[in-house]
C-alpha cells in the first residue's frame, strides 16, 4: 500500500451490565428508552468511523473499517465513559 492508513478492520462488541435487572424492575418500556439512548451515544461516537449494529437484546457491535488497534481501543473507552457518565438506566 502506498500510504500509511491502516487497512484492517475493527470490531467493538458492547454487552450492557445489569440491563436485565432494569428490564425486570422497570419494565420493558423503560428498558427500550434505556436501549434507544445508548443506541444514540454509540452512534454519535461511531459517527464518520464505522457502522452501529444491535447485536442482541443487549448487545452492540461498532464495525471500524480501516482502524488500528490504538483506535479502536480509544473509541471503546471513549464509548465505555461516555454511557458510564451518562447512565443512561439510572433515569427510570
Amino acid at each position: 500500500m502506498l500510504n500509511n492508513e491502516p487497512t484492517g478492520a475493527a470490531v467493538i462488541f458492547i454487552d450492557l451490565d445489569h440491563f436485565k435487572t432494569l428490564n425486570d424492575t422497570c419494565g420493558h418500556p423503560a428498558g427500550d428508552k434505556c436501549l434507544e439512548r445508548i443506541a444514540e451515544i454509540i452512534g454519535a461516537i461511531a459517527l464518520h468511523r464505522g457502522r452501529l449494529y444491535r447485536y442482541g437484546g443487549d448487545e452492540f457491535a461498532v464495525v471500524l473499517p480501516n482502524t488500528d488497534d490504538a483506535e479502536a481501543r480509544a473509541t471503546a473507552e471513549r464509548i465505555r465513559r461516555t454511557i458510564d457518565a451518562e447512565n443512561p438506566g439510572e433515569a427510570f
